[in-house]
């Protein structure tokens, strides 16, 4: 198994092969670029803790209008309201806000203090297969995929699979970037629904 790592500023993805180069995000539609910074959102919140800069990122959102009618449309202004309500309303110091996320996200995610049974395990295994257990074909599979691409992930920081959620929304964010729609979908449709 690899480690798969991040810290505040840092890729997940350890080094690359050296004819390999950087996407050119001048070369992708708007749409695009909002989607890899979204995928890249949400693959951070999966991996670590909320810290003060990702916070300040929050804090000073501004989230578009949504006024279509469909039901993701519905779902996404919704979920658009719920942090404008958290951050409209939360009189915590920032050090404060930030212990208070981690402790969510330690529960969630770890099953920190939790024993009910009810956390969120962000590993693809732990759905695809009967046991419910982290490693398995999913996980296999991911480090295939990611080998591909010329990608592996980092291993010097704290350590989770391949098919951790983190590091799938991290890998949807380079095939935006790289990969034509149909292999997007694919991916889509195979790992992350």
């Amino acid at each position: 198994m690899n480690g798969l790592t991040h810290s505040k500023n840092k890729s997940v993805w350890g080094k690359k092969p050296r004819d390999e180069k950087e996407s050119d995000m001048n070369n992708l539609s708007k749409t695009d670029e909002n989607r890899i910074r979204m995928y890249r959102l949400l693959g951070k919140l999966y991996l670590i803790e909320v810290d003060e800069k990702t916070l300040a990122a929050f804090q000073g959102m501004q989230f578009p209008e949504i006024t279509g009618k469909s039901s993701a449309e519905l779902d996404l202004k919704e979920g658009y309201e719920l942090i404008k309500k958290y951050f409209a309303e939360n009189t915590l110091s920032d050090e404060a806000t930030i212990e208070e996320l981690a402790v969510d996200y330690a529960k969630t995610f770890l099953s920190a203090g939790d024993q009910s049974g009810q956390s969120a395990f962000p590993f693809e295994s732990v759905y695809k297969n009967m046991a419910h257990q982290i490693y398995g074909e999913s996980t296999a599979e991911e480090e295939k995929l990611y080998a591909a691409k010329g990608l592996k992930l980092r291993e010097d920081m704290f350590k989770v699979t391949e098919d951790h959620l983190g590091a799938e929304l991290e890998f949807m964010a380079k095939l935006i970037a790289e990969a034509p729609v149909e292999e997007q979908k694919a991916y889509v449709k195979n790992h992350l629904l």
